[in-house]
């Protein structure tokens, strides 16, 4: 039995268009914290491989690292930037 639950929603918006979304909810977190593992994917969804990673992970690590991973290089993200800006002065 886990009781209440809490839900939280954070969006930070650009403009209208919504740049971060974050659901949070409570659920016990023992559970994860005490897998003897991970799986990791190598590569894009559709054609990499899945690699298991022994040792155990805090949820918020493996929250955080999906989180970084969309964000895409430093290269990508002033790319989109200049995308976005030259966009909005067309």
């Amino acid at each position: 039995e886990l009781g209440s639950q809490t839900l939280t929603v954070d969006i930070l918006r650009r403009g209208s268009d919504p740049v971060i979304i974050e659901l949070g909810l409570a659920y016990a977190s023992w559970c994860v914290r005490n897998c003897p593992g991970h799986w990791a994917l190598n590569g894009n969804p559709s054609s990499g491989k899945l690699e298991w990673v022994d040792g155990s992970m805090h949820p918020e690590d493996a929250i955080f690292e999906d989180f970084v991973a969309t964000l895409g290089t430093p290269k990508e993200r002033a790319t989109a930037a200049g995308d976005d800006l030259r966009a909005a002065h067309a």
